[in-house]
Formats: C-alpha cells, sequence, structure tokens
C-alpha cells in the first residue's frame, strides 16, 4: 500500500466524524484531536492512528463521533 493513501487529509477526517475541518484545527491546538503529522505546511492524519484514537475516545465502540470537550 503507498504512504500517501495511509495518510488522511483533514477534510477527509473532518467527514468522517461529522465535524467541521476548523474543528480539527481547534482541537490540534488544545492537544486534543487525533494525531497528526505535519509535512511542512500539511497537516495528516494516519489511518491506523485515527481508527485507534476513534476507538479510545469511544469506548471501543468504533463510532465516529466527535469528543465532548
Amino acid at each position: 500500500m503507498a504512504l500517501t493513501s495511509e495518510l488522511l487529509k483533514p477534510a477527509q477526517v473532518a467527514a468522517l466524524l461529522n465535524v467541521k475541518v476548523g474543528t480539527l484545527a481547534v482541537w490540534r491546538c488544545k492537544g486534543i484531536s487525533p494525531p497528526f503529522i505535519r509535512i511542512h505546511r500539511s497537516v495528516y492524519y494516519p489511518a491506523r492512528e485515527l481508527a485507534l484514537w476513534i476507538k479510545a475516545a469511544h469506548g471501543g465502540s468504533g463510532e465516529a463521533v466527535a469528543p465532548k470537550e
């Protein structure tokens, strides 16, 4: 599998979590976002870590629902 197919853009993650892209940016600033990496000025979310974050944040249910702040 190609590396780029394992990295999700913020718009993709926002759609999965049913939140706005701006909400992801706020979460990154607050330190409560899914794990992400920066490549130059771009932000990407590793798909594997995102899946684990969703599972952990929601008691293992796997539901893609935004966490409570």
